[in-house]
């Protein structure tokens, strides 16, 4: 478990699908995504099968308030040599714009670079997600640049925002 000043990070177990499900379901993150509208408890229980089976490349993790209650989820992914990227980041609408998100990054990052010896953790993001960009901002982590039209969503081609945060920075 990893422990923030305003969350923890755990292993993702089965038994929080559920309660991830309905936030993957909340009408604001399909919005923004344009592919969680048919997500079913089914296909998440694949991809956790998967995670759990390639651990070595990286994890699931629940985010949960302090008093033990499931505010989102947040996933890594290992590259070569110490990248790592920065994959989901789902927060309920009830813990949005509270800190939790960006407690829960910072945590991440923490982890990746003192024990995982991380170099460089990047995150890649819609552009219409304004509130994620805010949060790895908050992050200390540093706009790189754009992938221009690289994603289909709501009938639209939007750009995808790239982001990443540097050990030498970390460590300052």
């Amino acid at each position: 478990m990893l422990l923030g000043s305003k969350t923890k990070l755990r292993a993702l177990l089965k038994s929080d699908l559920e309660v991830l499900h309905k936030i993957y379901r909340e009408p604001e993150i399909i919005r923004q995504l344009d592919t969680r509208a048919d997500i079913s408890v089914g296909l998440m229980e694949k991809k956790l099968e998967s995670v759990n089976e390639h651990k070595h490349k990286g994890e699931w993790l629940v985010i949960e308030d302090l008093d033990g209650k499931i505010a989102g989820s947040i996933s890594y992914t290992f590259g070569w040599k110490n990248d790592f990227s920065i994959c989901d980041l789902y927060i309920d609408k009830q813990y949005q714009n509270n800190g939790l998100a960006v407690d829960a990054v910072a945590r991440l990052c923490k982890f990746l670079f003192e024990e995982k010896k991380a170099v460089r953790i990047e995150a890649v993001i819609r552009e219409n997600n304004a509130s994620a960009i805010r949060v790895f901002e908050k992050s200390s982590f540093t706009h790189d640049g754009k992938r221009r039209k690289s994603v289909f969503c709501n009938g639209n081609y939007i750009d995808e925002v790239f982001m990443s945060y540097l050990a030498r920075e970390y460590f300052i």
